[in-house]
């Protein structure tokens, strides 16, 4: 009975991860989601979209480091400006994933032996706001640096890619209008227990409207539509950790509204949630065992998630995971042109 109760409570979770790939990999899928109407053949869709990080993909077709060390280091014109004080916002961030990967407590050994409900279950939200810098519109360097890098191990935006338009047929955008067609939405969001795609992040349930830009366009003819997401305001909100870099603009087709991360609002930081209490786990040998759930040697853990790594979200947690984990192989096909073997 115990563990069906324990199945039923996993198909609930309110959680998910994105990954990022090669944007040229899939002519089907949009690059990043969006699709560009009226173009000629020799364009492709989301082709005026530029994000450097590539485009979000399905399970398997992710990358992830395969180096068991990233370097870093400071130039001068960075020393002269930030200082000790930026260097040491830099060291902490890796702080943060050092201590995920390798605990400093020693709570467990690799990710694979994790245990992601003790850990992170219900960790949704790791957000601070800080009144003084926001009036002085300051960005945290450390937070922004910690969502940077976790990018470059794989995880994409999981709020701006859980709804992406993968096709439309019998598309039609007169002058006079109305705009029509049949579109076709894919989910890009994968909850850390179950692998299946899902539209919950981070405790909060996501929704999407078709934007378009006719209202920006000459003759009010969209030449541009993505599946805009939105979601019922509250703490759990855009928090992932992974969605900081949407802040940034790199340039191309910018966001058509406020960036979906809770990092947009300056004076937003992420520390580690130290108030929180693991949920119910098992021990064979507890120092104090009771009966849960008819469940002897049971108790409930009272740890607190004070950690650096729990800097990151239930979302950024489980993410990692799945793409660091054991035996988790994907095989790469090599492109047919520029790669040589020797």
């Amino acid at each position: 009975m115990f563990a069906l109760v324990a199945l039923c409570l996993m198909a609930a979770t309110v959680q998910a991860f994105t990954l990022i790939g090669n944007a040229n990999s899939d002519p089907v899928l949009m690059s990043a989601g969006r699709l560009v109407a009226g173009v000629g053949a020799g364009a492709a869709p989301g082709a005026n979209f530029v994000d450097p990080m590539g485009r979000p993909v399905r399970l398997k077709e992710g990358f992830r480091w395969t180096y068991p060390e990233l370097t870093y280091a400071f130039d001068p014109t960075f020393v002269r400006y930030f200082g000790l004080n930026g260097m040491r916002a830099i060291s902490n961030a890796f702080r943060v994933l050092n201590d995920f990967f390798e605990p400093e407590d020693k709570a467990y050994d690799g990710v694979s032996s994790m245990d992601l409900i003790t850990e992170y279950d219900k960790l949704y939200s790791t957000w601070e706001f800080n009144p003084t810098a926001n009036l002085n519109n300051i960005t945290d360097m450390q937070t922004l640096v910690l969502g940077l890098v976790v990018n470059q191990l794989g995880l994409g935006n999981p709020h701006r890619y859980c709804f992406t338009i993968q096709d439309v047929t019998g598309y039609a955008a007169p002058a006079n209008g109305p705009f029509t067609g049949d579109f076709q939405i894919g989910i890009r969001n994968y909850d850390p227990y179950t692998y299946r795609a899902t539209s919950k992040i981070n405790g909060a349930q996501y929704g999407y409207w078709l934007w378009n830009d006719a209202q920006l366009q000459a003759g009010n003819v969209p030449t541009i539509w993505d599946a805009m997401e939105y979601t019922v305001g509250n703490d759990e909100a855009w928090t992932a950790v992974a969605a900081i870099r949407d802040v940034i603009n790199f340039g191309g087709l910018s966001w058509p509204g406020a960036a979906p991360t809770v990092f947009r609002t300056p004076g937003v930081f992420f520390a580690p949630d130290n108030a929180v209490d693991a949920p119910p786990s098992f021990d064979p040998k507890p120092s104090e065992p009771v009966n849960v759930g008819g469940i002897p040697n049971a108790h409930l853990a009272t740890r607190n998630r004070d950690q650096p790594r729990h800097t990151l979200t239930f979302d950024d947690a489980g993410g990692l995971r799945y793409l660091y984990r054991t035996n988790n192989i994907v095989w790469s096909v090599l492109p047919a042109a520029n790669v040589d073997l020797v």
